[in-house]
């Protein structure tokens, strides 16, 4: 009794065709949910870094108010433009929580009373050189350098999202799923 090996030629073109499909069709599958991991990962590392961010805004606020708090305390009466750009700010923060429609908004608030506090106290000579006021002036630069460098993360992380998002072979699978493009933050 012999055994015949089947060959190439003993299968019809159309089923070769139907196997070559087949495993094509298997690795876009494949390929497709590789990519849709990676977007769950990115994603999830991006909701990760924003609630970081606006954890650090909210920090930021409430170390300009101990800045400004304590100097009130010493009785200094601060100028107009000060108290402006305070009020606006407060306005801003009224909400509990900064969403990503009003952080950028927020944070040229927060950056302009920074700025306009810290001008103010450093013309007067005699609280330069203020222990409190330096160690609040310290913290809030710490903030600062935690947020630019959790900004730089987001950043690089929404990169990788956009490209994944973009991704050629299955890009309507992916839009079709409900994934879009996230804006850098700048």
């Amino acid at each position: 009794m012999s055994v015949k090996l089947l060959t190439l030629a003993d299968f019809p073109w159309w089923g070769i065709l139907l196997v070559v499909l087949g495993v094509l069709f298997g690795l876009y599958i494949v390929f497709t949910l590789l990519v849709i991991f990676f977007l769950i990962g990115f994603k999830s590392r991006l909701k990760k870094t924003s609630s970081a961010i606006y954890l650090l805004i909210n920090q930021r606020y409430e170390l300009v108010n101990k800045i400004e708090k304590y100097f009130l305390d010493l009785k200094i009466k601060f100028p107009p433009y000060v108290e402006e750009a305070n009020e606006k700010l407060n306005l801003l923060m009224n909400v509990v929580n900064v969403d990503e429609t009003k952080r950028k908004e927020t944070f040229l608030a927060l950056s302009e009373v920074k700025t306009s506090l810290l001008f103010f106290i450093e013309q007067e000579d005699k609280y330069f050189d203020d222990t409190n006021y330096l160690t609040f002036k310290d913290a809030y630069q710490k903030t600062e350098d935690e947020y630019r460098r959790l900004v730089a993360i987001f950043n690089s992380d929404a990169q990788g999202y956009n490209y994944w998002v973009r991704c050629f072979y299955c890009r309507y699978i992916i839009k079709w799923l409900g994934f879009k493009k996230i804006e850098k933050i700048i």
